[in-house]
């Protein structure tokens, strides 16, 4: 008997580290962050820091994709015609991209600001329409670039650097394509002529070069 119970003590006694041991284990398992619960910080990360890239990015390609596609009919400049078309593709295809990588299920509502440049531009008619959409193109351009390029540099996930990074070619493209347009979109000014006394037609204007 003595020896048996001697026996039961000792085999208590072995089993108690172990049963402390898998009560730190299974304390530990409770307060180490699940692989969900990971994910979820890294979609927060990502919603705090790369939201306003993303809305700000949407935002500016559908106001230039509505102009673009506006002047595919509208502009004077058969050159201007397939710039607007080249762009109008391009953002739609990129806007696809950031809609995707930003959950959102559609483009931002355009400012007000973007509303009224719009309204401006659909009131002009030929030269001075196609002069003025390759001017508004060459500052948009300008700043979708700067916050690409800051996007690129400092975005909060790899998602939104590479994204960034991937685009700024055919924006950077997009702009030198503008820049040269900006030149040749309005004929070269006429000879003088001798004045008659008859007005001119307002709505004439010289004919484009090719």
């Amino acid at each position: 008997m003595l020896v048996l119970a001697a026996f039961s003590v000792g085999l208590m006694a072995g089993c108690q580290p172990r049963d402390e041991a898998n009560d730190e284990a299974m304390a530990s398992a409770r307060d180490a962050p699940s692989d969900a619960q990971a994910s979820d910080g890294a979609n927060a990360a990502q919603t705090g820091t790369d939201a306003s890239f993303y809305s700000e990015a949407l935002q500016s390609g559908a106001a230039e994709m509505a102009l673009a596609e506006y002047a595919r009919g509208q502009a004077k400049s058969a050159d201007v015609k397939a710039l607007a078309d080249m762009l109008a593709r391009d953002h739609e295809a990129l806007n696809r991209k950031l809609r995707d990588a930003s959950g959102m299920s559609g483009d931002p509502a355009p400012t007000a600001q973007q509303r009224d440049e719009d309204a401006r531009l659909r009131a002009l008619r030929g030269d001075a329409f196609d002069e003025a959409w390759l001017d508004h193109m060459a500052t948009s351009h300008d700043q979708s670039i700067a916050r690409f390029e800051a996007a690129a540099n400092g975005g909060g996930t790899d998602q939104a650097r590479r994204l960034a990074a991937d685009a700024l070619p055919a924006l950077r493209s997009h702009r030198d394509a503008i820049e040269r347009l900006r030149g040749g979109a309005s004929s070269p000014a006429s000879p003088p002529v001798a004045d008659t006394g008859t007005p001119r037609d307002a709505g004439s204007s010289p004919t484009e070069q090719p």
